[in-house]
């Protein structure tokens, strides 16, 4: 709401992933107000799991995440419970995918 930037990362792991540093991320574990995550999904695409987990992450104070796509589309996860452990939910479903596989 306040336009300030906590953190920026313009840097790519693969032409696929990229994330926070460590001093990016504990910069904002320690951040005391709230905030909302914006990155760009260039192709357009749904969440990863990994920004919905990020979402639900109980060390930040994420309220929001948002992706934008080069064509304009915009994706938001907004007014979350946190109270979910979403990571165990996706391993649940993970590993019960596993089961099932031949």
């Amino acid at each position: 709401r306040t336009g300030d930037v906590i953190v920026s990362n313009l840097e790519s792991f693969s032409s696929l992933k990229s994330g926070l540093s460590k001093e990016q991320y504990d910069k904002l574990v320690n951040y005391s107000g709230d905030f909302i995550i914006l990155h760009n999904h260039p192709g357009g695409g749904r969440f990863s799991s990994t920004d919905i987990i990020s979402s639900f992450n109980k060390e930040l104070n994420c309220v929001g995440n948002v992706a934008v796509g080069s064509s304009g589309e915009v994706h938001a996860i907004m007014n979350f419970d946190k109270r979910f452990d979403v990571d165990a939910i996706f391993k649940e479903a993970y590993n019960e995918l596993k089961r099932t596989m031949p």
